[in-house]
């Protein structure tokens, strides 16, 4: 699932920087017949830290997110997937890196890319400040508790 993910977000994003912008995700989404206002709302919700871009890191939580939201064992296999280093309990900023890299996004990212967007995830979803994710911090992540209007998001954008 991850895979195909990420085959998507690489599809929508036409200039490969690792970041989808209206106009990328515009495109990508007008062959489904989705209106501007919709768009609009679906771009609000997906881009979690409200950068006005869409990240892999929000575009793979969206898409995981909704698929399992309710889903601890599912969210739990995907923790471990993560958790690849040392099975300590604790996804780090490497370990997340690491993942993407090896995951496929290597082949269109490179390994500075990678590092960049595993700190990006650690820095928005690390509540406690020890520098890595614990599981309940996974599940604020996929669940996307943090997002301010997450019902109305998960409603109406599904990935």
């Amino acid at each position: 699932e991850v895979k195909l993910l990420m085959d998507l977000f690489r599809g929508l994003d036409l200039n490969g920087d690792g970041l989808l912008t209206t106009d990328e995700f515009s495109t990508g989404v007008k062959s489904l017949g989705v209106d501007s206002e919709l768009l609009q709302e679906m771009m609000r919700c997906l881009d979690a830290d409200h950068s006005g871009v869409i990240d892999y890191t929000e575009f793979l939580a969206a898409g995981l997110g909704n698929r399992v939201n309710n889903e601890v064992d599912a969210l739990w296999a995907a923790f471990k997937a993560f958790d690849v280093q040392d099975s300590d309990g604790n996804v780090t900023q490497a370990e997340i890196a690491q993942v993407l890299y090896e995951a496929g996004a290597g082949q269109t990212w490179s390994r500075e890319k990678c590092d960049e967007l595993a700190k990006e995830v650690v820095e928005q979803f690390d509540r406690d400040g020890n520098g890595s994710l614990d599981f309940d911090e996974w599940l604020l992540m996929m669940k996307r508790h943090e997002d301010p209007e997450p019902e109305e998001c998960h409603r109406r954008v599904s990935l």
